[in-house]
């Protein structure tokens, strides 16, 4: 067994002294530790390892005219002698946790020294482990503002708004189920149509699901959070209704959103995809009779995926048209003029729209023309082409949808086409409401 002293004047304090550390080889073993006492290099001297008295330490460097310092030399003392005793009277060679514990007794027992014990703070005081519940809300759409569309990120924000109205404090530990159900009835009596209400929900869930896979503590009952099953109304132009807004007069300014939307019911296109299209977008494919067809290929906002979408003869007049590039203005002010052109065309078609507010179920009758809005372009696209016995797989692909079960949504039975089945079965009808 090996004992040695040394200086760690790499971890000097604000003053330059530095801990005076032991170390202790045997058996391919070796420990090191703290004696707690600490010098200035200037009063340490390392060949025998010994402490001169800082009276004359620094002032005299002749080392003949150098004292020692007897009080901290006989405390190292008692670490050497204290452990050569210990390793003498055993007839085995310990373990480092029983070196540890007789350097635990030799510091209780010979030199007065009792163990630190680790301050209580108080619960105020307490430093919080992790980012706090809006903290890594604030994360959650930092990671995910370049991986998702604009529009993800800001509807993550709304949520965090109304929680921060609801619950300003509150932390993972608060967001359970009758938490949940609380937001969500708070929700409603703000005023909330119910689908955007538990939309809100499903914000906080995901965010909850991206806490645990980052290793936070959560409840576990934030999966049974209510859901909304909306009733889902896509309602759609017939032929018919795209004829009358192609003929329709406008005014300049009118007859730019019509081109857009009628090239939306052309494309099939979302509203944020049609800023992309632009004559390096426009490309030819060989056709089944060996001629090229023109397409264009983007990458769609939604899903970052790549979409070939052929274009017909008036959705090619269009672009050429404007040169190529649409003459796109914000998804606001647009969704205002496309109701005034529908309006103009003549497109007052009774819609009821079902809503519900708390609970209660509103219908709601309109006309068509105060209700269109640019994804109804989409919707129309899709209602056209299964009209026109597209397979619904085609479609699927022509639109981008990531699932068939997304595009499943569109076949729904028209109202024309109900009765057809019904007179197929029961015969024609004669009674009049």
């Amino acid at each position: 067994m090996e004992i040695s002293r040394y200086l760690r004047q790499d971890r000097a304090d604000e003053n330059g002294e530095c801990s005076i550390d032991f170390r202790v080889c045997w058996k391919q073993q070796k420990i090191r530790f703290s004696s707690g006492y600490k010098v200035h290099p200037d009063d340490w001297i390392e060949t025998v390892e010994v402490v001169v008295d800082p009276a004359t330490g620094r002032r005299r460097k002749r080392k003949k005219f150098q004292t020692l310092d007897r009080a901290v030399n006989r405390k190292l003392d008692v670490y050497s002698y204290g452990l050569e005793e210990y390793f003498d009277k055993l007839d085995y060679y310990p373990t480092i946790s029983e070196v540890r514990a007789e350097l635990t007794r030799i510091r209780q027992a010979e030199l007065g020294i009792e163990p630190k014990q680790p301050e209580k703070k108080k619960p105020e005081e307490t430093a919080a482990i992790g980012p706090t519940f809006f903290e890594f809300w604030d994360q959650y759409m930092a990671d995910h503002a370049g991986l998702k569309a604009k529009h993800y990120v800001r509807h993550f924000k709304s949520t965090k708004d109304h929680l921060l109205h609801f619950a300003p404090h509150a932390d993972f530990k608060d967001i359970t189920l009758p938490f949940a159900n609380r937001f969500l009835q708070y929700m409603m009596k703000q005023g909330v149509q119910d689908e955007t209400a538990y939309k809100q929900l499903k914000h906080l869930r995901v965010v909850m699901r991206y806490a645990r896979k980052c290793g936070i503590a959560i409840p576990n009952d934030f999966e049974d959070f209510p859901s909304y099953r909306s009733i889902i109304q896509r309602e759609a132009l017939k032929w018919d209704e795209v004829v009358a807004l192609q003929n329709v007069d406008l005014p300049n300014n009118l007859v730019r959103q019509r081109d857009i939307f009628l090239f939306q019911c052309y494309t099939g296109l979302r509203w944020s995809d049609l800023k992309h299209v632009r004559p390096g977008n426009m490309i030819e494919i060989r056709s089944d009779g060996n001629e090229m067809e023109p397409a264009l290929r983007l990458i769609q906002e939604k899903g970052r995926r790549e979409n070939l979408v052929p274009l017909t003869d008036q959705a090619v007049g269009i672009l050429k048209k404007y040169g190529g590039t649409l003459p796109i203005i914000s998804g606001q002010k647009y969704n205002v003029l496309i109701k005034e052109v529908a309006r103009k065309a003549g497109l007052n078609r009774r819609v009821v729209l079902t809503e519900y507010y708390a609970g209660q179920r509103v219908d709601v009758e309109k006309a068509l023309h105060e209700i269109i809005s640019s994804h109804m372009g989409r919707h129309t696209f899709a209602m056209i082409m299964l009209d026109r016995k597209v397979d619904i797989t085609d479609l699927s692909d022509l639109m981008g949808h990531g699932s068939i079960s997304t595009t499943m949504i569109y076949r729904t039975i028209r109202g024309e086409d109900k009765i057809k089945v019904m007179q197929k079965a029961w015969g024609k009808q004669s009674a009049k409401i």
